[in-house]
């Protein structure tokens, strides 16, 4: 299912494109062109961050502090 995941974004964009391209809002100085490749990359970006953290669990994030007390002070 993961695998299934970033098709499903890129096709959603790719709509999102087309539509936005009937209506005459896309063009390389367009705020609404750049705020699309913006969020994008983001998306991509924070799903494959996602899913390293999934994939790759850092094994330090399990195990909890020695004396949590002394971090505070």
């Amino acid at each position: 299912m993961l695998n299934l995941l970033p098709g499903g974004f890129k096709h959603g964009f790719r709509e999102a494109r087309e539509i936005l391209s009937g209506l005459s809002v896309l063009g390389a100085d367009s705020l609404v062109e750049q705020g699309i490749n913006q969020t994008f990359a983001l998306v991509m970006k924070d799903y494959d961050d996602f899913l390293a953290t999934k994939l790759n669990p850092c094994p330090a994030a399990k195990t909890p502090p020695q004396d949590a007390g002394t971090a505070l002070r």
